[in-house]
């Protein structure tokens, strides 16, 4: 393509100056974003924590550089996840039961079941998301508000 007179004549039109600098800003901002490590360390405490509840496991693998350091989804057998998520939600704590794609559906996740998570794991999954503010307290938060409401449940559900 021949250019104007901007360019010397090697390519036409005008560069979108304020975008070229907001890329730049935005991969400066990146760079200081580090690796993760810090958060992965919140999922992991967040996990050994939740796993010590009897019949609970993490859907997807656990192995160290092959998961996102922000997200786990842990299932707790036998148990609501809709209202572990509705009770989460009174404590103010934001969780999902589902990909966002599939919230208004009441069914098992179609990816856990292409993962043959079973169906009594499946119905109580919950996915819980961290972010870079995240803070130390607010996991113990979610430990223990989280591990009330499992037990409530399903000592409710056995008294039934």
């Amino acid at each position: 393509m021949i250019g104007g007179g901007q360019e010397m004549g090697r390519r036409a039109g005008t560069p979108a100056t304020h975008q070229i600098v907001g890329i730049g800003v935005a991969a400066n901002v990146a760079r200081g974003l580090g690796d993760g490590d810090e958060m992965a360390a919140l999922r992991d405490r967040l996990e050994a924590a939740l796993l010590e509840l009897p019949a609970t496991r993490v859907n997807g693998t656990t192995a160290a550089g092959k998961r996102l350091p922000n997200t786990s989804n842990i299932s707790f057998e036998d148990t609501n996840g809709e209202m572990i998520m509705h009770r989460l939600d009174e404590a103010g704590i934001c969780v999902s039961t589902g990909s966002a794609c599939h919230t208004r559906s009441h069914a098992a996740s179609s990816v856990l079941e292409a993962m043959q998570v079973p169906f009594s794991y499946a119905m109580g999954s919950i996915r819980f998301s961290l972010g870079r503010q995240t803070t130390e307290a607010e996991i113990d938060t979610v430990i223990a508000r989280t591990r009330e409401i499992v037990t409530s449940l399903r000592t409710q559900a056995m008294a039934v």
